[in-house]
């Protein structure tokens, strides 16, 4: 199996896999030695299984888990024989284990640090978006321009956290290839006044059949944040256009 070497020499195409370890992976293997029964291979089976399709279907950390919740039983059941043996192993065994452990305390320090905060009081939840989006007020400031009605984002969907009703365009729905007449019937069917277009300083191609019904509005200079557990981000606009008067 590949996956322990891939986390470790190509985690960030893991969606940042690398957090996971190898270890886990080790104590499973262990306990093919230390417990042979046919539920400790059925388990084990059952995650080779399921690994084989999360690396075919969709390849990212947090899918991991429930392959991790058997691991950790089976793994914690086959190293236990060895921590009784005593001896060398026993050693081995306990300078990987607190190995793991200080790496699993500095990736989720890493990765948590910016959520203490704000879980214990000591943030606002405003300020703690900011931080953790980088568009938070950029988002308040164009919720109070546009008004009622909905957003429409273009080129950023991480919509969640926008104040009121918003939704992304980024959709086959709204492809560029459809005439004008249709392109404003589906917007006005969803109540779409505004649009907030990210990272671009003109109109973009996916919004071409509507350019002339388009009056941009607003600029909002935000940030991207590239990584959230090491706090950084880039230079992001964000820019609101209203739709006027237009028809097909």
């Amino acid at each position: 199996m590949i996956l322990p070497v891939d986390l470790l020499v190509h985690g960030g195409a893991f969606d940042r896999g690398r957090y996971v370890g190898t270890a886990i992976f080790l104590c499973g293997a262990i306990a093919l030695w230390t417990r042979r029964t046919s539920l400790t291979a059925v388990l084990l089976g059952g995650v080779f299984l399921y690994i084989v399709a999360w690396h075919a279907q969709s390849p990212q950390a947090r899918f991991l888990l429930p392959a991790l919740a058997v691991l950790a039983a089976v793994g914690g059941a086959g190293v236990e024989p060895l921590l009784q043996a005593g001896g060398a192993r026993r050693l081995v065994l306990l300078a990987v284990l607190g190995g793991s452990a200080a790496v699993w305390l500095g990736a989720s320090g890493a990765l948590t640090r910016q959520l203490l905060p704000p879980a214990l009081g000591l943030q606002s939840r405003s300020a703690a978006l900011q931080k953790l989006t980088g568009t938070y007020d950029a988002f308040l400031a164009a919720r109070r321009r546009a008004g009622p009605g909905t957003v429409g984002l273009v080129d950023y969907r991480f919509s969640f956290n926008f104040p009121g009703r918003a939704l992304s365009l980024d959709v086959p729905e709204f492809t560029p290839l459809l005439p004008r007449s249709v392109y404003l019937a589906r917007l006005r069917s969803l109540g779409v006044r505004a649009l907030l277009v990210g990272g671009y300083d003109a109109v973009p191609p996916e919004l071409g059949p509507i350019r002339p019904c388009l009056k941009r509005t607003a600029v909002y200079h935000a940030r991207f944040v590239t990584s959230r557990s090491l706090g950084r981000s880039t230079p992001f606009d964000l820019v609101l256009y209203r739709l006027v008067g237009c028809r097909g």
